[in-house]
Parts: C-alpha cells; structure tokens; sequence
C-alpha cells in the first residue's frame, strides 16, 4: 500500500498533526498519542498513529519525520499545520523548527 501511494505524482504537500491524550487500548491508563497526516489537491492520507514517550519538540519532530520518511513522502512536504502549542512553536527546539531544518 505505501508503495503505490508514494509515487512521485502523489500531489500532497501539507503535513498535518495534532496529539491527543486517549485510553491505553491494554490497560486502564491513558497514552499520548500523535496522528499525522498529509493532504494536498483534495487528496488526503492518514501516515500514522503513533505513542509519544515525551512530549518535547525534538520528540515530535523525530515522530513526524519518520512517518512521512516511511511513506517516501519527504520530497512532497512544503508547509505544516499544526496546534501552537510551546512543542511546535519554540524558537530553537520547537517541532516546526527543527522539521524545517
């Protein structure tokens, strides 16, 4: 399946994601996990769902970019929406900023 939709013709060019704090599936906890997707001229697909241990800029950065590497996507990302929250938005080890380098 990643094959077929990582071609070079896949027209998407946003990533998108967002964490949310959610029951373990195994136990009666909660985990924080980190959805990402990537959209663009009304294509949109789902990359992951991933857990987060730590919730620091460089942790999401990673998470992210390992998804969209996985996918063979990286070529195609061109801008992030994001929620602006001090993980994506620090000035030198935010998310965005250390995906953008």
């Amino acid at each position: 399946m990643r094959a077929s939709f990582s071609s070079p013709d896949v027209p998407l060019t946003v990533v998108h994601r967002d964490r949310k704090l959610l029951p373990t599936l195994t136990s009666k906890g909660i985990v924080d996990r980190l959805a990402v997707l990537m959209s663009g001229e009304g294509t949109m697909k789902l990359l992951g769902v991933t857990a987060m241990h730590n919730g620091t800029g460089e942790a999401l950065a990673a998470a992210v970019f390992n998804l969209v590497e996985e996918w063979n996507l990286t070529n195609h990302l061109h801008c992030m929406s994001f929620d602006t929250t001090v993980s994506n938005t620090r000035l030198f080890s935010g998310a965005c900023v250390l995906l953008e380098n």
